[in-house]
């Protein structure tokens, strides 16, 4: 895993999971839908998970309070288009900031603000 660090926030990137866990508070819940984003143990997440589990799992809640399902293709997070990054709009997947030129894409309308994304 990747580490790093913001004015007020820190960020792991899992590069296996494809998602971003930062640590913030939460809210919401539509019943047996995934919500994006979810606290659980300290941590936000973006998309499914595989902490804790052998298999990708999400919560049921905007703050994990035991309800929870496992992944359906449907359910991993979608790209947000148009996002911001590095002060710059993108309508579609980019290279940018790519070490390897993979394509990827925020799952948020900021990624400069939330740091969350996947490989398109």
């Amino acid at each position: 895993d990747l580490q790093t660090t913001g004015a007020d926030h820190s960020a792991t990137v899992n590069p296996d999971q494809q998602l971003i866990m930062t640590k913030h508070s939460a809210t919401v819940t539509p019943e047996n839908k995934c919500v994006f984003p979810f606290n659980y143990r300290g941590y936000r997440y973006y998309d499914c998970t595989r902490t804790d589990s052998f298999y990708r799992w999400c919560s049921l809640t905007g703050t994990y309070s035991g309800s929870w399902k496992y992944c359906a293709a449907t359910d991993y997070a979608k790209c947000a288009f148009p996002f911001v990054y590095r002060g710059q709009t993108y309508d579609r997947c980019t290279t940018d900031g790519s070490l390897f030129r993979i394509s990827w894409c925020s799952v948020t309308p900021n990624y400069d603000h939330h740091g969350a994304w996947k490989y398109c």
